[in-house]
Formats: C-alpha cells, structure tokens, sequence
C-alpha cells in the first residue's frame, strides 16, 4: 500500500528533509553519525551529542564497543565510547543521566560549539574538557 501525503501538506524540499533529519539525530544523539554517513567532517562538538541527548541504552552501547585507534574516526569514537562510561557513572553516582544531560553535557555540547577554536582539538583535548565537566558535577554532589 502507497501511502499518500495529504493535499494540504507542503511538498519538502531537499533543504527541508535535511533539517528535519538533522533535528531528529540532534535530539536523538546521533548527530555524529549523521555526519559521516553523509561523508562530511564530523564537528568535535558533534561527538559530545551522544553524551547530552543520548538514552542510558544508546550510551551503553557506545561505551560496551571496543575501538582500536586505526583511523582518525576511530580516535573519536574511542574517546566517545570511554567518555560514555564517564557519563553512565555520574548519572548513577549523582542521581539521574537527565540531570547529568541537563546540568552538564548540553551546557557544554552549546559551549563547544559555539567555540571556533574546538574545530582543531584533538579527542585528547574533548576528553579533558568533557572529564573535567563532569568531575565539577561530582564535586557538586559530594558537598
């Protein structure tokens, strides 16, 4: 059966579908992987999206595969995948990973990537801006 848009909808353009697919990885935390699937660089602040937006399953997985440091890619999603267990911990040390989203990672995705100079970091330099966020949140719980 062909499904047929309603004649009151507008036609979307290719620019259209593009954002809305855009907005769907934002929120759902696969912006990364929306970039590289369509064969563009990925932005360093786009590696933190998994960690703000992304579900406890979703940040499990990332953090349960093993990454070989074989590519540039791969140094990324190695510091991401270390980075989610990070998060995974602070969530069940300081109560909930929506507040842990909330207080820390998408105050710092937005901080990330409004900063020009974070387009030349390298996965060391995100790991310890991410490490160090996180780590002010501990700090916060343990008073």
């Amino acid at each position: 059966m062909v499904r047929r848009r309603a004649r009151w909808l507008p036609r979307r353009s290719g620019a259209s579908e593009q954002l809305v697919d855009e907005v769907g990885a934002f929120v759902g935390g696969t912006l990364a992987e929306l970039y590289e699937v369509r064969g563009g660089r990925v932005p360093v602040w786009a590696w933190t999206n998994l960690l703000a937006h992304g579900d406890r399953a979703s940040l499990r997985d990332a953090h349960g595969r093993d990454y070989q440091a074989a590519g540039f890619e791969d140094r990324w999603r190695a510091a991401r995948s270390y980075l989610a267990g990070e998060v995974l911990s602070l969530a069940d040390q300081c109560g909930s990973l929506d507040e842990a989203q909330r207080r820390v990672l998408g105050p710092l995705e937005l901080r990330l990537a409004t900063d020009v100079k974070v387009d030349w970091w390298e996965p060391t330099q995100w790991v310890s801006t991410v490490v160090a966020a996180l780590e002010a949140e501990r700090r916060v719980h343990r008073h």
